[in-house]
């Protein structure tokens, strides 16, 4: 009896043997086949009965797919199908399950419960920040025993262990909380922890939380609202290939020398850290490096002797600081542009500096053209005076107001020609007003800088109502227009101390009304450019204007009686020329 079973044992043994060969023998047998636009789930279904294997497809296996299997086992396909489709399997004793890695995860992640030890920081504190970071794990404090209970997975329990072993310290911590952007995230980390390596910083949907010392994170709170400043304001985003690091400044105020460098390098995005005086840098290698040679320069430039304004140095590139006197900023900077590309400079318009960047060669050449272009201009007085002139008094004595050097007189014994009399202007003014003929103006001085354009205003500003249609509607808007004596001019004064001269003069008046809000305006002007010597006075001549005068004469009395007064008076009309004679004297 004992014989026969032990007999049946040995068979029943070589049974099961025998049909796991066979399995494991199909399971090495070559797949050879060709799927096209087949449900991934059939796939899956069909190779593993042509290798005898049991196979589940989890729920979130789902799709098409088209395939060509050509002499592949079943591991063989089976890896190449996953990998190709982002898909994952487990082996679960003698079957295989298919599912997405998230989802291999979960059905199969190692669970795990563990205390750990609190030494310093507050339960609640730690408690708050690790439930929000880690939502899957159930996190329980213990007060009394100051004691932390995990339970979840294996290596969430040891991300959260590395977090607190790094807020668990012994010192004046302080954790904050600062809310940004998910989307910026990933560049705000790695920012403050490029400058601020003792901080710890965990990315959470709902901000960033930083546990440091209170310094530290004033200071990363700073930095993150002055780059968001710059995120709103310019609308740029901040490369994230491009590398992040910081300049310490021991000399000079960080602020300044940031509004200098992002002059100079505007790619590079610089942000001044006042509280640790120091730039936090984000951009190229190569900017960074000339950066930090340029930075250096200047924080050292109390200690270092300067010739013509350059810091001296043996490396190939030098600073100088240029002090403007009389030049324009904008023009010197214009000319370092077009002839010095490889230059780089900033403005401090507050001092009227550029400070300048470059090859000690470009630098050299810079400070002798300043040099030149850096002189005082001359100044010139302008003496103007703008007299009306009844046209036919002057000819009735003699004078042509174009010929200034002749008097014409009227004289029945000759022509009256006396040639080469001087006239001063005070003489010819006062000839004209004693007789009548002549009504001042004005008599404006104006003084400019050679180049400079000046204007004088003699008279009102006039209102008149505009109309204007806006969206459709009629808006009534008040404009002011100048009336009176405007006198514009700008003067050059060459090397050899004449006066190139532009001169707009206009007299303009208020004449009889077009409407009942529309007075209108009497205007002549004239636009000239000439050239004169020093002192030299120059007329303008030629803005006429006609009056119709009109003259009556009566008997007293008589002449007032009504109906039949104007037989006892006259009316006598007279067309009266005047012309507006503008005398200009330059001085300088």
């Amino acid at each position: 009896m004992k014989a026969r079973n032990k007999l049946l044992i040995v068979i029943l043994l070589m049974i099961v043997v025998l049909i796991g060969s066979q399995s494991l023998m199909a399971a090495e047998n070559k797949i050879n086949m060709n799927f096209k636009g087949a449900d991934i789930r059939d796939v899956f279904r069909t190779i593993a009965e042509l290798a005898e294997v049991n196979l589940v497809t989890d729920s979130s296996v789902s799709g098409n797919i088209t395939i060509h299997l050509n002499n592949l086992t079943f591991k063989e396909a089976l890896d190449l199908i996953t990998q190709a489709y982002n898909l994952d399997y487990k082996w679960y004793e003698n079957t295989v399950v298919v599912a997405t890695p998230q989802r291999i995860q979960e059905l199969y992640a190692t669970i795990e419960v563990k205390t750990v030890d609190v030494k310093h920081i507050s339960i609640d504190e730690i408690l708050g920040i690790l439930e929000k970071i880690y939502p899957d794990l159930s996190i329980i404090g213990d007060q009394r025993n100051k004691k932390l209970i995990f339970k979840g997975n294996v290596e969430t329990i040891a991300e959260a262990e590395d977090l607190l072993a790094k807020l668990d310290i012994e010192k004046e911590m302080k954790i904050d909380v600062i809310s940004i952007p998910q989307e910026k995230a990933e560049f705000f980390t790695r920012y403050l922890q490029k400058v601020y390596p003792e901080l710890v910083i965990e990315n959470d949907e709902s901000g960033l939380f930083i546990s440091g010392t209170p310094a530290d994170l004033e200071s990363a709170g700073i930095l993150v609202k002055k780059l968001m400043e710059q995120f709103n304001a310019q609308g740029v985003d901040y490369s994230y290939n491009n590398i992040i690091d910081s300049i310490k400044i021991n000399n000079v105020d960080a602020g300044y020398v940031a509004g200098l460098v992002s002059q100079m390098y505007p790619n590079a995005r610089i942000i001044a850290d006042t509280v640790n005086n120091q730039l936090i840098f984000n951009g190229s290698d190569s900017d960074f490096a000339r950066i930090k040679q340029f930075i250096a320069k200047i924080d050292i430039r109390s200690s270092l002797e300067t010739t013509d304004n350059i810091l001296i140095d043996d490396a190939k590139d030098v600073v100088s600081v240029v002090s403007l006197d009389y030049a324009v900023i904008d023009d010197v900077t214009k000319i370092i542009e077009n002839l010095y590309p490889d230059v780089k400079y900033s403005v401090n318009s507050i001092n009227r500096e550029i400070v300048l960047h470059g090859s000690k060669r470009d630098i050299d050449s810079i400070l002798t053209m300043v040099k030149k272009v850096d002189t005082p201009r001359k100044q010139v007085v302008i003496e103007a005076r703008i007299e009306e002139i009844n046209t036919r008094g002057v000819e009735e004595l003699g004078i042509n107001v174009e010929q200034m050097s002749v008097i014409r007189l009227k004289d029945e014994d000759g022509d009256g020609l006396i040639d080469g009399l001087e006239l001063t202007l005070a003489d010819f003014i006062r000839a004209l007003e004693v007789n009548g003929y002549s009504n001042t103006l004005a008599n404006p001085r104006l003084m400019t800088l050679s180049g400079e354009a000046a204007s004088l205003l003699i008279g009102d500003k006039i209102p008149i109502q505009v109309e204007k249609v806006e969206d459709g509607a009629v808006v009534m808007s008040i404009e002011y227009i100048d009336v009176g004596i405007n006198l514009e001019f700008t003067p050059w004064v060459t090397k050899d101390n004449q006066i190139n001269l532009y001169v707009k003069p206009q007299v303009s008046s208020i004449g009889q009304s077009i409407g009942a809000s529309l007075p209108a305006i009497n205007t002549r002007e004239l636009e000239t450019n000439i050239r004169l010597n020093n002192g030299e006075t120059f007329v303008v001549g030629g803005l006429i204007k006609d009056d119709l005068i009109e003259t009556i004469e009566k008997f007293p009395i008589l002449g007032d009686i009504p109906i039949l007064g104007h037989v006892f008076r006259s009316s006598k009309y007279d067309n009266q020329k005047t012309e507006v004679v503008i005398f200009i004297t330059p001085y300088i």
